[in-house]
């Protein structure tokens, strides 16, 4: 009965993965003034930051470059600085600007 499952699940679609571990981001870049959408999975996306000593929070970061696909292809670099629920504590972002709000937002 397994084999058949196995067979059977090759011809079904896959599910839709869940949308709770993601971010969706939109940002604009300076140059052309195109929307350019993106998402971080915070499942998997985030790498751990422990803090110099170790002793301190541990806080997540990310660093995502989103490039357009008009005829600008000027990078926007986005880094962002998560605490332990996974919510926005900083933004920085080169290139561009970000649409969504949420926290601090720093542009350089």
């Amino acid at each position: 009965m397994s084999f058949l499952k196995l067979l059977a699940s090759l011809f079904t679609p896959a599910r839709e993965r869940p949308r709770r571990y993601v971010l969706p981001l939109s940002v604009q870049c300076h140059r052309c003034g195109e929307v350019i959408h993106g998402e971080i999975n915070l499942a998997n996306d985030l790498s751990a930051d422990y803090g110099e000593d170790g002793g301190g929070a541990t806080t997540y970061v990310c660093r995502k470059v989103l490039v357009g696909a008009g005829r600008c292809f000027q990078q926007i670099e986005l880094e962002l600085t998560f605490d332990e629920g996974r919510k926005i504590l900083q933004q920085h972002v080169t290139g561009g600007k970000l649409l969504e709000t949420g926290a601090t937002q720093t542009s350089r």
